[in-house]
């Protein structure tokens, strides 16, 4: 009777965790699936021409879907980094760990305020924010592509963790850099590809990941 009340607590216990590990797995797929497709999406619309100018045309629908994208495949990285954190600090993970916690969690959560102002500003107008948000968007990005380093120095030395996921969160940031000051100016497709594309495939393994 004492060992099937112990199950039962032990079960109850651990259901919710399950659950939130779950919805981590479901954001993390879902957010990096949706940045790799908005990424490549901006990239053909660069170089298809008469379609450079629709992202930032608040009476045209790519302006919304855009953005759209960009703020659910934020809040889907945020779900899936909690997710994550709470899977590698059961192994006490140290000051590398919490810095590429905490540098990705700020990029994404700024990233996600500010694709949500723009939509807003598509509805409202809020013009005299929006060089501000735009600011704060970009810094966002940055800094959340800036944490994936420190996420894949850790990750690569767990023994169950993928390790192709774990070398594709170390070379977004050389990727990400060498498509701003190169590839962009070349040709957006290829620079979207290897930005969010490379990052968001490292999410969507991480989802994966949490799903075992």
């Amino acid at each position: 009777m004492g060992n099937g009340g112990q199950g039962e607590t032990s079960s109850t216990i651990g259901y919710p965790s399950n659950r939130r590990l779950g919805l981590a797995s479901i954001g993390a797929i879902t957010g990096g699936s949706l940045l790799a497709l908005d990424n490549i999406w901006q990239g053909y619309l660069d170089v298809t021409p008469g379609n450079d100018g629709i992202l930032h045309d608040v009476t045209h629908y790519a302006y919304y879907l855009n953005n759209s994208m960009l703020f659910l495949a934020m809040c889907g990285l945020l779900l899936g980094l909690y997710g994550l954190h709470n899977r590698v600090t059961a192994a006490n993970a140290g000051f590398m760990w919490r810095t590429g916690v905490f540098l990705s969690g700020i990029g994404q959560g700024s990233f996600a305020i500010g694709a949500l102002a723009f939509i807003l500003h598509g509805f409202f107008g809020f013009k005299s924010f929006m060089d501000l948000v735009n600011l704060a968007a970009g810094i966002g990005n940055i800094v959340m592509y800036l944490g994936a380093l420190p996420l894949g120095l850790v990750l690569r030395r767990r023994n169950d963790f993928p390790r192709i996921a774990a070398m594709l969160f170390l070379l977004t940031v050389p990727a990400v850099a060498v498509a701003m000051i190169v590839i962009y100016s070349i040709n957006p497709l290829v620079g979207g590809l290897l930005s969010g594309g490379l990052y968001g495939l490292a999410w969507i393994m991480s989802g994966f990941y949490l799903k075992k």
